[in-house]
């Protein structure tokens, strides 16, 4: 018989992952909603 893997054991990085991405997406999407569209165009950000 071959190697049983846990469905629980890759969970935790599944979770981590999920709360990375959550976390350094937000971070500037909040930052880019308090620009004015006008100046963020004549900035080039």
């Amino acid at each position: 018989m071959g190697p049983v893997l846990d469905p629980a054991i890759p969970l935790p990085g599944v979770a981590a992952g999920a709360l990375t991405g959550l976390v350094s997406a937000t971070y500037p999407a909040l930052r880019a909603a308090r620009l004015e569209p006008v100046d963020a165009l004549r900035a080039g950000t």
